[in-house]
């Protein structure tokens, strides 16, 4: 049998707080979470192996990022929250009426 949450190792954040649902699917790029509408994304804790989203080298990508629900299907939503703080996350997630 084949581990496919092994590609994830390195990726996931301390506990996460109640009320979150885990939500990553098989073919994600990396881990995912929600409360309410908000959809958070967990990317590698090393910037080596994040997600490459086109920005410069001296620009590595914030490890978490936030955006709406609904707009991870269409995966072209604004990002509400890019943030290397995992408390800042728990924070805009803790005061959003979306959440």
């Amino acid at each position: 049998m084949v581990d496919h949450w092994a590609k994830f190792a390195g990726y996931f954040p301390p506990p996460v707080p109640l009320g979150w649902a885990h939500r990553t699917y098989t073919n994600d790029a990396c881990p995912s979470y929600s409360i309410g509408m908000l959809r958070i994304w967990v990317d590698h804790i090393d910037p080596e192996y994040r997600i490459d989203d086109g920005r410069p080298p001296h620009e590595p990508p914030k490890r978490f990022f936030v955006q709406l629900e609904n707009d991870y299907w269409g995966s072209d939503g604004p990002i509400l929250l890019e943030t290397d703080d995992f408390e800042e996350v728990v924070r805009l997630a803790d005061r959003s009426p979306l959440s």
